[in-house]
C-alpha cells in the first residue's frame, strides 16, 4: 500500500498553504500513475468524484526541516518526491521564467515551502514521522 505526505512551511499564512497543498497534490498525480484513478466515479446525481486510490496525510513543518527532508529523500529507494518554493509563488502566470530560475538555481537558496512525498506506506511514513498533522 502507498502513501502521499503533503508537508507544508508551517509559518504561511492559511491560504497559502492551501496552494501550496493544491500544486504539490496536482504535481505528484502527474508522475505517479498510482495515486489517482483515472477512472470516473459517478454518484447517482450524476457528480463526478475523487478516484484517490491512497491514503494522503498533510503535515507541517519548519523551512529548515522541509530543506533536511528534502536533501533526504533522494537517498531513499521508490520514493517520489515534489518541491514547491518561494520561487514558485513570485512567478505566477509566468511558468518559462520559473522554470529558468529553478533550473538556474540550488535547491537550498529556493526558499522551499512544500514538498510531497510518494511511495511504500511504511517508508513514507518513516521519513515524515517527526511532522506533526496541519490542523
Amino acid at each position: 500500500m502507498n502513501r502521499t505526505a503533503i508537508i507544508v512551511d508551517k509559518k504561511l499564512p492559511l491560504g497559502q498553504q492551501a496552494n501550496v497543498i493544491a500544486i504539490l497534490s496536482a504535481a505528484m498525480s502527474t508522475i505517479t500513475s498510482d495515486m489517482i484513478d483515472s477512472e470516473e466515479i459517478i454518484d447517482l446525481n450524476g457528480n463526478n468524484h475523487a478516484g484517490i486510490k491512497n491514503n494522503v496525510v498533510v503535515l507541517k513543518a519548519n523551512a529548515t526541516a522541509l530543506l533536511t527532508l528534502t536533501e533526504g529523500i533522494q537517498e531513499i529507494e521508490d520514493i517520489d518526491c515534489v518541491v514547491f518554493s518561494k520561487e514558485g509563488q513570485q512567478y505566477s502566470d509566468r511558468f518559462s521564467e520559473y522554470k529558468q530560475y529553478i533550473s538556474n538555481n540550488e535547491l537550498k537558496s529556493l526558499g522551499v515551502v512544500g514538498v510531497a512525498v510518494y511511495g511504500e506506506s511504511e517508508k513514507v511514513k518513516s521519513a515524515t514521522k517527526k511532522f506533526s498533522l496541519l490542523r
